[in-house]
């Protein structure tokens, strides 16, 4: 849709804002195609700010999960994302989208909260850190039993119960 368009946005100086997900920089266990999708349209949005960037403002907003029936397919294979990533308002992901479209300034990155920016900085610094950390929630989800009889999620049942880490 953006290629077709790309001489009306040059001509108007418009603005391009995808959504990603915050799992573009901070990767959850067992979401790992959706996070790489969203990590390759923030890719796309690098490339396409480098292309037409002089002319065209290309933001990206990183909402976290969002209550919508996207999860029930998931959640019904026992892959909930509850307690692993924390759920927040649509209209704040609304509000970051149209200050991204119509604010006076171009924002290459928005998180959608406070907490969600803090997320993005400490991902992207101290990844070491965050990965410790979602490690440290997933160890706690697969004692508590979150992903019984959750198939996708067997391996990580089993190699958590057998202390098999690297």
């Amino acid at each position: 849709m953006t290629a077709a368009c790309v001489d009306a946005l040059v001509a108007s100086r418009g603005r391009v804002v995808m959504v990603s997900s915050r799992m573009a920089v901070l990767q959850l266990p067992l979401a790992a195609a959706y996070g790489a999708s969203k990590r390759a349209l923030v890719a796309y949005a690098d490339a396409l700010r480098m292309e037409i960037g002089t002319h065209v403002g290309v933001s990206c907003v990183y909402p976290s999960a969002v209550r919508s029936p996207i999860h029930d397919s998931t959640a019904a294979a026992g892959l909930s994302l509850e307690g692993m990533s924390s759920y927040e308002p649509l209209e704040g992901v609304v509000d970051a989208v149209l200050k991204a479209g119509l604010g006076r300034r171009v924002r290459r990155d928005l998180a959608t909260t406070r907490r969600g920016a803090a997320e993005i900085f400490l991902a992207r610094h101290l990844p070491s850190l965050t990965d410790r950390i979602v490690a440290r929630t997933l160890a706690g989800r697969v004692r508590s039993g979150a992903f019984e009889g959750a198939e996708p999620a067997a391996g990580v049942v089993r190699r958590h119960r057998h202390g098999d880490r690297p």
